[in-house]
């Protein structure tokens, strides 16, 4: 695990994957057909806990000011700031161990608890699990 810093905030819209863990992928993959040049934007997974069960959502970054109503989305801002980060490389067959790297980030005393987990997926070859800093 690093710390990396991401310099600007960022717009993204999602739909909440009411059967999570099951069906992220479909989420994700209907997702990326509906919306406009799918295959050109970065795609997030947002998460937090409410009681004992996760929400989650499969985003895409937002293009267009008011993107998401065209597609019944929610919206979200990714804030900027410092990130505790875990890279994950081909992770496409190691997608059940993300519970596990998640777990052990939320254990770190200097994460922020108040913010989602952001799994970022960069390309088809590697991810990264953010999870935000307390500020000072």
């Amino acid at each position: 695990m690093d710390i990396t810093t991401l310099n600007n905030e960022t717009k993204v819209f999602g739909l909440q994957v009411h059967t999570f863990p099951e069906n992220v992928g479909e989420a994700f993959d209907l997702l990326m057909k509906q919306i406009s040049n799918g295959d050109q934007r970065s795609y997030y997974g947002i998460s937090w806990m409410e009681g004992n069960s996760i929400v989650y959502f499969a985003a895409a970054e937002q293009r267009e000011l008011h993107e998401a109503s065209q597609y019944s989305a929610r919206e979200f801002t990714i804030p900027k700031g410092k990130y505790l980060r875990e890279v994950l490389k081909d992770w496409m067959p190691k997608v059940a161990s993300i519970k596990d790297i998640f777990e052990k980030m939320m254990s770190d005393p200097s994460i922020d608890l108040t913010q989602p987990a952001i799994e970022w997926y960069k390309s088809d070859e590697e991810m990264w699990c953010l999870m935000k800093i307390k500020e000072a």
